[in-house]
């Protein structure tokens, strides 16, 4: 009977780890999908900013100007964007493998 008790105790974690699991996936998503979100909404405004700025040049020199001071600075904020996306997915994921992780090492040590 004792090795029937354990086959369920064992089980019953199993699963507390798949659910514990899934309720970090879902915050973490959630919290990915409102900076992606932030992002794009982040994007919008900085584009009717550059057409404001591109409408207010008065010359072709100061309108191609502004253009290149405006795509370098679209490139740094994209790359700096994208490095903390980056960070904030492996970040989530690590946090939805940890609790499986844990029980893989917790049955590594039964065997």
């Amino acid at each position: 009977m004792y090795a029937y008790e354990e086959l369920v105790a064992v089980g019953k974690e199993n699963v507390e780890a798949v659910v514990k699991s899934g309720e970090i996936a879902a915050k973490g998503f959630e919290d990915l999908a409102k900076a992606y979100a932030g992002l794009g909404l982040q994007s919008l405004e900085k584009a009717g900013g550059a057409v404001q700025a591109l409408g207010a040049c008065k010359t072709p020199a100061e309108f191609v100007e502004t253009q290149a001071k405006l795509a370098r600075g679209a490139f740094d904020d994209y790359v700096v964007e994208s490095r903390k996306l980056a960070e904030m997915t492996t970040a989530v994921m690590s946090a939805v493998a940890e609790p499986l992780a844990s029980r893989v090492r917790a049955a590594a040590k039964t065997i």
